[in-house]
């Protein structure tokens, strides 16, 4: 702790925590979604986030809000709180999108059910949560959670590394987002050359051009009810539409 302020220092020596960051980027760089690359980022907190005793990512869906991680049981006790009255600082970072720091739950009035619970059942008076990835109409928004027993927990450098955290998560978003992207594109090119390939083989067997080719695969996918490429790929493998 600081002689003067009782406040925690960095839990890690530079060295360490500069390793931490590296391998943390490239853990969340290999989650295979997004939702995979905040668990992630949810299991480093703890360590990285100066003042943090307890670390949780939760998601907001239409049903209400989850706990899909927890560094402890004190931080799920406390997820279902917030869940529970539908109100506290993560519930909001996840609405607003901005973070939400409460340097002492015990006079914090923005939740007045949230906050004195936090505090006379689990000894927590220090919350500090962000946005992790934003939510849309068909995906969850993430919000991490720190937690901390004592007042006045975190200062500006624990908000910056949760800031960075989310900004961790912001790139591992678009880095899935790119990735999907890629793979439809190759999906929809191979597609595109096994059809040109079965249309080259119905212009030699019936000696058609390749209008004509192509109309002949377009009305056998629609008599068949199938993808015009599985019909191209049958044309491919048997030289006939079956």
């Amino acid at each position: 702790m600081h002689p003067s302020t009782g406040r925690r220092e960095s839990p890690q020596p530079p060295r360490m925590l500069a390793q931490m960051l590296r391998q943390l980027f490239a853990d969340v760089l290999a989650a295979n979604t997004t939702l995979d690359a905040c668990v992630v980022i949810g299991w480093y907190a703890p360590a990285l986030v100066v003042g943090a005793d307890h670390a949780s990512i939760c998601v907001v869906k239409f049903a209400g809000y989850e706990t899909v991680l927890a560094s402890s049981p004190v931080a799920e006790a406390l997820d279902r709180l917030q869940a529970g009255f539908a109100s506290g600082p993560g519930v909001d970072a996840a609405s607003t999108g901005d973070a939400q720091l409460s340097t002492d739950l015990s006079i914090d009035e923005r939740w007045p059910e949230f906050g004195p619970t936090a505090v006379a059942n689990h000894g927590t008076r220090s919350v500090l949560s962000v946005q992790l990835a934003a939510g849309g109409q068909h995906r969850a928004g993430a919000v991490l959670n720190l937690y901390a027993g004592p007042p006045d927990a975190f200062d500006e450098t624990s908000r910056a590394m949760a800031e960075m955290l989310a900004a961790a998560a912001a790139v591992a978003l678009g880095a899935t987002r790119i990735s999907e992207r890629n793979a439809n594109l190759e999906l929809a090119l191979q597609s595109n050359r096994d059809i040109g390939t079965a249309i080259g083989i119905l212009m030699g067997l019936h000696r058609v051009t390749r209008p004509a080719a192509f109309t002949l695969l377009r009305e056998a996918s629609q008599r068949s009810r199938r993808k015009l490429r599985d019909i191209a790929l049958a044309v491919i493998e048997t030289g006939s539409f079956d």
